[in-house]
């Protein structure tokens, strides 16, 4: 019998559930508290796609995967739907395996999303898109094959609707974007991994377009809270420009609030502590610090802000001529912006990890969360004070195991190897890809960075830091060129 006439404020919810679950199930999506307790080199045990870095430096590989407060809502993300009416439309599509073959044909020539420029487009597309995203699952799945079908059925005859993805960037007469049309950026910050040898050709390369790198590694002891230098830092001899060191409560394979509490609590410890930072900086004449004590609770507020300054001060005394904490981007409650500054002379807001390491499968920063995190932040302390820090990394996830950080390059060759698409996801404008029943990738690439920066730009900062050298996309450089 043809359908005369749909409402999908009341038919649309429940199919996207449905849909939603059948492909978890399908594609082994997991639940965002499942995690497993292996280092980041066993995730990708079958895949190899990358050489194998320093055994010894696994755990420090997974560094800053942990938990932010902040994900993306789905259902916020699809709330511009709105009624929809569809009549006549099941006829056509009498015989279902007519309608599988011409909605393959279709999705495999639809053009991409992300290269449309036009304003809007039909639900018609949208389920053509719906469909090929599910690819040949549907073909074996007699739930979700039917459900394809009465969603597709509804679509044909439908109204325009307006994209959800931002248009395509502004380009100049070469076809590059136009980054004249963003600020100046006043200083270009970048992480380094010492464990990493992609870290080391990406300094030696790049290191001339950056104002400061962050090269040294000091790790506080998570019993007794002394730093020492992590890794040997040579980098003086290739990198240009300034050298930061990063000092961290990470030790072994997470970060230690108890440290900062001890600290805190004895003088003497905190006073040996800060003087050996020092020592460290005046030996290899490091010009900045940046302080990472991650997973502090609100009640270790004034804690975190004494052991902060003492180990601050420290390093002024020794020649550093700045002073800077990372805060994770969501966490105003743990890390409260104004309570760092005059203390610290800036803030970075780790402004990535909006999906982590051992949450659900999802993008790494998107434009909207970006732009509402990083607002927070500077309605506390204003622009002037604050480095907004940007991801270059993703992340593979495989069912029930923590997701594991990727270069760009790893996400290509993942995609390449398993015969799948590196797509962009239109709502996020991060590149995404599934392998059914074994992994989920989500990977930022130029295009996103693009995006982020011009969120950071709109909200008045002009100084940005990338996590981490070595796994980007070469074509980011051509977006902070000066």
């Amino acid at each position: 019998m043809a359908i005369q006439t749909i409402v999908l404020p009341k038919l649309l919810p429940t199919l996207l559930a449905e849909l939603a679950a059948l492909g978890a199930r399908r594609f082994g999506a997991h639940s965002a508290t499942a995690a497993a307790a292996e280092s980041p080199s066993d995730a990708l045990s079958t895949m190899r796609m990358v050489p194998l870095s320093d055994p010894m430096a696994d755990s420090d590989a997974g560094a800053y995967g942990v938990p932010v407060l902040n994900s993306i809502d789905p259902a916020a993300e699809s709330s511009t739907l709105g009624v929809v009416v569809a009549r006549g439309a099941a006829r056509r599509f009498a015989d279902e395996e007519s309608f599988v073959q011409e909605a393959m044909k279709a999705s495999a020539s639809s053009e991409p999303m992300e290269r449309r420029t036009t304003e809007s487009v039909t639900i018609l597309e949208w389920g053509r898109r719906l469909y090929g995203r599910l690819g040949q699952a549907a073909r074996h799945t007699w739930p979700l094959r039917s459900a394809a079908l009465l969603f597709f059925a509804a679509c044909r005859t439908a109204p325009t609707l307006p994209v959800l993805t931002q248009p395509a960037p502004v380009t100049s007469g070469t076809g590059r974007p136009a980054a004249q049309r963003l600020p100046p950026l006043e200083a270009i910050w970048a992480f380094t991994a010492p464990w990493d040898t992609r870290s080391d050709t990406s300094v030696r390369a790049n290191s001339p377009k950056l104002d400061a790198i962050v090269t040294g590694w000091i790790q506080l002891d998570s019993a007794t809270g002394v730093p020492s230098l992590r890794y040997p830092d040579d980098a003086s001899r290739t990198a240009v420009g300034q050298r930061f060191a990063l000092v961290t409560s990470w030790h072994g394979a997470r970060f230690h609030p108890e440290v900062i509490r001890r600290l805190a609590s004895d003088a003497g410890a905190l006073a040996l502590a800060a003087s050996r930072v020092g020592a460290l900086v005046a030996d290899k004449g490091y010009r900045g610090v940046v302080l990472d004590f991650e997973d502090q609770s609100p009640a270790d507020l004034a804690l975190t802000v004494r052991v902060a300054s003492a180990i601050a001060d420290s390093a002024k005394a020794h020649g550093a001529a700045l002073s800077a904490i990372a805060l994770p981007a969501a966490d105003t409650a743990g890390y409260p912006t104004r309570a760092f500054i005059p203390a610290l002379d800036f803030v970075v807001v780790m402004l990535y990890d909006e999906h982590w390491s051992t949450s659900a499968p999802g993008p790494i920063a998107t434009p909207q969360w970006v732009r509402r995190t990083l607002g927070q932040r500077l309605a506390d302390v204003g622009a002037g004070r604050v480095v907004a820090a940007l991801p270059v990394y993703g992340y593979l996830w495989r069912a029930n195991q923590p997701g594991e950080p990727l270069s760009f390059e790893d996400a290509r060759r993942a995609a390449l190897q398993a015969n799948v698409e590196l797509l962009r996801d239109p709502a996020s404008l991060s590149l995404h890809a599934i392998q059914p029943g074994s992994w989920e990738l989500w990977m930022p690439d130029a295009d996103l960075l693009r995006a982020l920066r011009a969120e950071v730009a709109t909200l008045g900062v002009t100084r940005i830091a990338l996590w981490r050298l070595g796994l980007e996309d070469p074509r980011v450089w051509s977006i902070f060129e000066r």
